[in-house]
């Protein structure tokens, strides 16, 4: 009897195992359900390989499914993963950083100074060959970014497409005061930077976002062309409400279904464009 329910258990696990890498293949557009799937990949893979070691245990030849549905899944483990057994040639390549720095905190003011400072702090830490950074934001009054980490940083080659350009209404009385003045610039967009000469730009389209944006950089490096992709897909869009459903969830296990529900809804309608984008930037 107990041996029954625990061989339906596990096919019914390798059977979500198998969803969440079809989840892979299949488009949002056509089964938005496989997303959501897919992200229980790496708790599905463990309940398996627990499944795998009980019937070990048991020597039952009925272990050798599971076994069978591990080893066939090894490109989804790999890419989950980041199993790396190739040390030898770790220093050889071009350090690429990429970071959605969410405009330095920037609508945060009164913290923004000193987030700002340690994400600097950060991206000098990690001294990068490339530098790609969505939701990049800068202005030549109060944070230009652009100039510090080109100056000052020393990433002299950039490459900057604004997804928005506008002398936008600040917060703030000293924003504002610049801002009737003319004076103050404020520009979003995705950036990207480089140790290395940039010989080449351009963006790829997204007909279904006009905030969002991919860019591509041709970098020399040492007498090689390499083609860096920076990309700021379609976002969420969580918002603080949100994020404390997401919060309840974790510490109670208990919330109500209608913001668990609108999540659902934001996640669906995001994957579903991300799908749409990402396949451009495949062509």
């Amino acid at each position: 009897m107990l041996r029954g329910l625990f061989k339906f258990l596990n096919v019914f696990a390798l059977l979500v195992l198998l969803a969440s890498c079809m989840a892979t293949y299949i488009e949002p557009t056509k089964y938005w359900q496989l997303t959501f799937i897919g992200f229980a990949f790496p708790v599905v893979l463990i309940v398996n390989f627990i499944f795998l070691l009980i019937w070990i245990y048991k020597r039952d030849k009925f272990g050798l499914i599971s076994l069978v549905a591990i080893v066939l899944t090894w490109k989804f483990i790999h890419a989950t993963f980041a199993i790396n057994f190739n040390e030898a040639n770790k220093e050889a390549g071009i350090k690429v950083m990429s970071w959605n720095v969410k405009n330095f905190d920037l609508y945060n003011w009164t913290k923004n100074a000193e987030t700002r400072g340690q994400m600097m702090e950060l991206i000098k830490k990690e001294n990068a060959d490339v530098l790609c950074l969505q939701e990049f934001y800068t202005n030549n009054q109060l944070f230009p970014n652009l100039e510090y980490l080109r100056d000052s940083l020393h990433y002299p080659y950039v490459y900057f497409f604004p997804s928005v350009d506008l002398k936008k209404f600040p917060k703030g009385k000293l924003q504002r005061a610049l801002w009737k003045k003319g004076e103050l610039h404020q520009i979003w967009g995705v950036a990207t930077f480089s140790k290395f000469p940039i010989v080449d730009t351009g963006k790829i389209d997204f007909k279904n976002s006009l905030a969002n944006d991919c860019i591509y950089t041709d970098i020399d490096f040492k007498g090689k062309k390499a083609r860096v992709y920076n990309v700021h897909f379609q976002s969420i869009h969580l918002d603080y409400e949100d994020y404390a459903t997401i919060d309840s969830l974790e510490e109670n296990q208990t919330t109500h279904w209608s913001p668990v529900k609108n999540i659902i809804r934001k996640m669906k309608r995001a994957y579903t464009k991300r799908s749409i984008q990402t396949n451009a930037v495949a062509e």
